[in-house]
């Protein structure tokens, strides 16, 4: 299946995925125990923020879940199968992990902290890197990025 994005959203979603050498970043590494130096807290915070916002603005919140329901069990693992899903999966992926923390807060944190938030960005990171073509683009003009990555 195809999905065409515009340059826009293109920027977006590499945008949306470089936030991974920021969430991981030896300065603003989430960690739960405390152990982060002082002001680390906020910068980390914000950058949160900005992921979520970015995302939000671009309209990428997708909230069917089924397909994390229903893992397919011909992969050994969560982790071969977040290497094998397509863009639509990793935005309702980030989607529930944004919506959770609304509720449990500080969940999106604990979500950098076991590395979930690193899988997904790299996965969207690969599926980028694979797909793009770098030229510039009409702002309005499409470009097809492979589904299943």
């Amino acid at each position: 299946m195809i999905k065409e994005y515009t340059s826009y959203e293109l920027n977006a979603l590499q945008q949306l995925a470089g936030y991974r050498h920021i969430f991981y970043d030896d300065t603003l590494k989430a960690d739960i125990k405390g152990k982060k130096a002082k002001g680390s807290d906020a910068a980390l915070q914000k950058s949160i923020d900005n992921f979520i916002e970015i995302f939000c603005q671009n309209n990428f919140a997708d909230t069917d879940y089924s397909i994390i329901q229903n893992r397919p069990s011909e992969f050994e693992s969560a982790d071969h199968w977040i290497n094998q899903i397509n863009v639509d999966t990793v935005l309702k992926c980030l989607t529930y992990i944004i919506w959770n923390n609304k509720i449990d807060e500080g969940y999106f944190l604990k979500k950098i902290d076991d590395k979930l938030i690193d899988k997904h960005l790299a996965r969207l990171e690969n599926i980028l890197a694979e797909n793009m073509v770098q030229i510039k683009m009409n702002p309005k003009q499409r470009v097809a990025v492979n589904a299943q990555g």
